[in-house]
């Protein structure tokens, strides 16, 4: 429980595969567990298989990053910053890019 997953091999719902979720329960009468997906900030519980998670691991949070890549703000790739969280409801990590004193900027 607590774990982020990412859906995989539905067959009712294909729109949904490689969504990243929350794995918040398992319905012990149904066999499957209960993964909670958040979309435009609206969060929905959906039970699920286990054949059809994959638990992931963000292994990046705490670690130090080069950012690459980035086409609206191509002025930061080659930067180096924190990725301090991973941002579930979004896929995406945060990272924090120190600048000078008293400044920086957070990408998501």
């Amino acid at each position: 429980l607590g774990q982020t997953v990412r859906l995989k091999m539905l067959e009712k719902r294909p729109d949904l595969n490689g969504r990243c979720g929350v794995c918040v329960g398992f319905d012990t009468n149904k066999g499957r567990y209960v993964v909670r997906l958040c979309s435009s900030g609206v969060e929905t519980d959906m039970s699920v298989r286990a054949t059809s998670l994959a638990v992931l691991k963000p292994k990046l949070v705490g670690a130090m990053v080069r950012v690459k890549g980035l086409q609206a703000r191509p002025e930061l790739n080659g930067r180096v910053g924190l990725a301090d969280a991973f941002l579930r409801d979004v896929e995406r990590y945060r990272v924090f890019l120190p600048g000078g004193p008293n400044a920086g900027e957070v990408l998501a």
